[in-house]
């Protein structure tokens, strides 16, 4: 896919770069925000179609222990 391709949308826009993953099954989608300590949203797919960003539920890598998760994996690899 190149830049530019026909089949990329903007259905949102924001102050930020997010990486986004969509759950077609449940309807949502999932927005996480930095690196070091992300930020993870988790917002409505009908939301995100209407421009809006309404998160449901908020979450830091700190409060779910992600960054040590991480951190076993690479040292399993």
């Amino acid at each position: 896919m190149d830049w530019g391709d026909s089949s990329i949308v903007n259905l949102l826009s924001t102050n930020g770069g997010y990486r986004t993953n969509l759950d077609v099954r449940n309807g949502y989608v999932l927005f996480v925000y930095g690196t070091t300590n992300p930020t993870f949203y988790v917002c409505k797919k009908t939301d995100v179609e209407n421009k809006q960003f309404k998160p449901l539920y908020t979450a830091r890598g700190s409060d779910v222990n992600i960054l040590e998760q991480i951190k076993l994996i690479k040292v399993r690899a």
